[in-house]
């Protein structure tokens, strides 16, 4: 529990981040401060924790205004001071949990039937471990356009990033067999197709190339590279999208497991 605000508040700012990475709209930009040694340092501090003291409030009624329309996720945001109490009794006893949860994040595990094994132990029986991971980029339409178009800017040393990590753990194979290493029974892996959507081929550009760790594979490429590498990403997106809002497939695989 990161006590970054309710599940609400969080998605808004989220948002917001992502429709101006790094630029003046940016509610916790690490440039808020200048380009200076000593900018830079007060807007790493503000970008990791000023921004929850700041006065630059998100409008949940802009940037989530579906949250606000679900009851279910308005149940959860009332109940955020729960799960904020409750995080402080960790590390979690042996048998605490009837589920656990995790929503795209297995991909970052570094290792895997360890962390899968770490779950279990908290599980009471017959616990469930619920996931979700991307699916292949080649399935990821947005992501793998974007990625494309930075190979052809960066031929002789592409970032993969995308690739490699975030839709780099979809082998379903490879899944059972690590959950089924660290214990657990009744692997279910379905494969879910649903439609990303951008209001425009620039801020998906944005969102992939600013507001991702790939900023930081252009950057180590080219210091002073990243506008270009954006438009390149946007002059992509919108061949094969449109110029206007754009909508292209994605893919993840959901997987249920049981601790048996």
């Amino acid at each position: 529990m990161s006590f970054q605000g309710d599940a609400t508040s969080w998605v808004a700012t989220h948002r917001r981040h992502h429709a101006f990475s790094d630029r003046p709209g940016d509610p916790h930009s690490p440039y808020r401060y200048g380009t200076g040694p000593a900018g830079q340092l007060r807007g790493l501090l503000y970008a990791h924790v000023g921004w929850l003291f700041g006065h630059d409030p998100t409008s949940k009624e802009r940037y989530a205004p579906d949250m606000l329309a679900d009851p279910v996720m308005r149940k959860v945001t009332s109940a955020f001071p729960v799960p904020c109490v409750a995080s402080l009794a960790l590390p979690f006893a042996d048998q605490s949990f009837g589920a656990v949860a995790c929503q795209f994040g297995a991909m970052f595990f570094p290792d895997k039937v360890e962390a899968y094994r770490e779950v279990r132990r908290v599980l009471r029986p017959p616990g469930r471990l619920f996931f979700n991971v991307w699916g292949p980029i080649s399935d990821n339409e947005f992501a793998d356009t974007v990625t494309d178009a930075l190979a052809v800017m960066f031929p002789h040393d592409p970032p993969r990033f995308m690739a490699r990590t975030p839709h780099g753990y979809h082998d379903a194979e490879r899944i059972r067999q690590e959950l089924n290493a660290a214990g657990f029974t009744a692997v279910s892996i379905d494969t879910v197709d649903h439609q990303s959507k951008a209001p425009s081929p620039r801020e998906a550009a944005i969102g992939y190339c600013q507001g991702s760790p790939l900023r930081n594979e252009i950057e180590a490429r080219d210091a002073s590279g990243l506008e270009a590498a954006t438009r390149q990403a946007t002059e992509a997106l919108a061949r094969r999208f449109g110029a206007g809002a754009i909508e292209g497939r994605i893919r993840a695989l959901v997987i249920t497991a049981s601790r048996g």
